[in-house]
C-alpha cells in the first residue's frame, strides 16, 4: 500500500506542475502576450557647435617661413578639413627646410566631448607626436592656442609644446608658429 502512495505521489508531482504552467499559458487561439518594448535607442551625436569657430581655417594652405634648430628658410603646405562626419577636422602639414628631410605632420582636433574642450593630438615621420589642448574660450574665428607636450625624438624627451594659429579674415592668412620648451619654434604665414 505504501508502495502504491509513493507511487501516485511520485506520478502525480510532475502532472501538478504541467497543471500549473497550463495555467500561466495563454489558451488556445488567445492572442500572445508580447515581451516589453525595448527603450528607444539614444538620439545619435551631432559634431559639437564649438568646431564653427575653426571653419575659417578649413582650406588648403601653401606656406613660407623659418624652421629647424638654424631658423632655415621653409616652405610647407598645410590642409585642415572636417572629417569623420564633421566631428574632428584633419591637420595636414608638409613642410621642406633647408637640407633636412621632408617634414610631415598629421593630426586630428576638435572637441572631446567628456572633458568639453579642444584636444590636437598628432603625430609625424620623424617619430614625434603631440598631446595639445585648449579651452573653447581659446579658439575663435580669429584665433587658436593649443598647449601640452610634445615627443620630441630628436631632442631625446617630452617638451612642453603650445601651437598658435591666428586668421586674418582681410589678407585672408594664416599665421602658424610655435614654442617648445618657452622657445621659439617653426613660424609660417600661409595664404
Amino acid at each position: 500500500m505504501k508502495t502504491i502512495l509513493m507511487t501516485c505521489a511520485l506520478v502525480g508531482l510532475p502532472l501538478i506542475a504541467v497543471a500549473e504552467d497550463a495555467k500561466k499559458a495563454p489558451a488556445a487561439g488567445a492572442p500572445a502576450v508580447a515581451p516589453p518594448r525595448p527603450k528607444a535607442p539614444p538620439p545619435m551625436p551631432t559634431p559639437a557647435k564649438e568646431l564653427e569657430a575653426a571653419k575659417g581655417y578649413v582650406k588648403n594652405w601653401t606656406c613660407t617661413g623659418i624652421a629647424g634648430p638654424n631658423k632655415d628658410k621653409s616652405t610647407a603646405k598645410m590642409s585642415i578639413k572636417k572629417d569623420l562626419n564633421n566631428f574632428w577636422m584633419t591637420v595636414r602639414f608638409e613642410a621642406k627646410t633647408g637640407k633636412m628631410p621632408v617634414f610631415i605632420g598629421q593630426g586630428y582636433m576638435g572637441i572631446d566631448p567628456v572633458a568639453k574642450a579642444w584636444t590636437f593630438d598628432g603625430w609625424d615621420n620623424f617619430g614625434g607626436r603631440l598631446a595639445l589642448k585648449a579651452a573653447t574660450t581659446a579658439v575663435t574665428p580669429e584665433a587658436m592656442t593649443f598647449a601640452g607636450e610634445a615627443v620630441d625624438t630628436m631632442m631625446g624627451g617630452k617638451v612642453p609644446a603650445k601651437f598658435m594659429f591666428t586668421l586674418d579674415a582681410k589678407s585672408k592668412q594664416v599665421k602658424f608658429w610655435s614654442e617648445f620648451s618657452g622657445q621659439p619654434g617653426f613660424e609660417y604665414t600661409c595664404k
